[in-house]
């Protein structure tokens, strides 16, 4: 979990850092390089780049670029929101054309995920496969979606309204509090 906030936050902290000392263009430059770090670490260690590590390394160079340009942090804190717009729509379109993501990846993933895994945690990946698992699945993309889609607009807000604490605490923190809240809903669909 560590692991995963750094990823999803480690621009946006670093950037947010830097600002309150530094001028803009020094915060920007050090997202940037932060993120490219990000994906070389991604590839050296996985041995390819995900189309999720794409996206953001060149949102991340893109935003810092028209930040710099228009000189308005803004623009790089546009970000999350971006992030979070583009997942929840993919994830509700997913669900939309009965495709549903989360149902698809386990199905693609799941044999992998349990020779990975022993015990109590291989039977928990082996329930997905059941009929209440598949059906789960398909609620919690579309819980997921709308949650995700939801933070994206939250924290769109947030980059224009608050402060820059608040928007990095809805930004990063905010994104896995909303995934819950999509994980915790989809209990009460099936």
């Amino acid at each position: 979990m560590a692991s995963l906030i750094l990823m999803i936050g480690l621009p946006l902290i670093v950037f947010a850092i830097i600002d309150a000392y530094a001028p803009l263009k020094t915060a920007l430059i050090g997202a940037v390089i932060i993120s490219i770090i990000e994906c070389l670490f991604t590839y050296f260690y996985f041995g390819r780049l995900d189309s999720v590590s794409y996206l953001t390394v060149v949102l991340v160079i893109g935003l810092a670029a028209l930040s710099y340009k228009k000189q308005s942090p803004l623009f790089f804190k546009m970000k999350p929101a971006i992030m979070s717009l583009i997942f929840g729509s993919i994830l509700i379109g997913s669900w939309l054309i009965d495709e549903p993501l989360m149902r698809t990846f386990m199905n693609k993933y799941s044999t992998v995920l349990e020779d990975m895994l022993d015990g109590e945690l291989k039977e928990r990946v082996a329930l997905f496969h059941s009929e209440i698992g598949q059906i789960w699945l398909e609620k919690l993309t579309m819980t997921s979606g709308v949650a995700i889609f939801l933070h994206g607009i939250i924290s769109a807000f947030a980059a224009y309204r608050l402060s820059m604490g608040a928007w990095l605490v809805i930004s990063v923190a905010g994104f896995f509090v909303m995934s819950f809240i999509g994980v915790f809903f989809a209990q009460f669909l099936l």
